[in-house]
């Protein structure tokens, strides 16, 4: 008598069950990941627009030295968004490998030119100064879209980049 081989589940479901993909769940990460977004975009917007700190910032990468002249720590405010930034992006890589499903090293890697360039295109000033959290939204959607539209016309990713 033959018998189909049993040793182990079928390989449908392995492979979701190894994606991490079962029942609703790709859809609760994507929407877990628009509102972390969108709550770190409010958050961003509310500090630089509506505090002290956040006029401090603009100051400071408009003429830092008028900033320092005035009696205000230009190193403190500096290294304060360094932080700042730091703990965004560890935030960001949570919610990528949160999101993927898997963490690697150089999972980001090359991501960096996506951000300076939907930065500029929200219409930052590379010298410094200038610029806004909404227009970096806007700028980086841009770049999604630019992006999408290339992939489904065809376009292979070496010549998208």
């Amino acid at each position: 008598m033959a018998t189909r081989p049993t040793d182990g589940p079928e390989p449908a479901k392995v492979s979701a069950a190894a994606a991490g993909h079962q029942g609703a769940a790709p859809t609760a990460n994507r929407n877990a990941v628009f509102f972390v977004a969108l709550l770190m975009v409010a958050l961003a917007w509310f500090v630089l627009s509506r505090t002290v700190f956040g006029r401090r910032v603009y100051a400071t990468g408009n003429n830092e030295e008028a900033v320092r002249l005035s009696g205000h720590r230009t190193g403190t405010i500096k290294v304060a968004c360094f932080m700042i930034g730091g703990a965004t992006v560890g935030i960001a890589a949570i919610v990528y490998m949160a999101w993927l499903g898997v963490a690697s090293p150089i999972l980001g890697q090359g991501y960096e030119l996506n951000a300076i360039s939907a930065v500029v295109i929200g219409g930052a000033s590379l010298t410094g100064g200038r610029g806004s959290v909404i227009g970096t939204l806007l700028g980086a959607c841009l770049l999604g879209v630019l992006s999408n539209g290339l992939l489904l016309m065809g376009v292979s990713d070496f010549s998208a980049r």
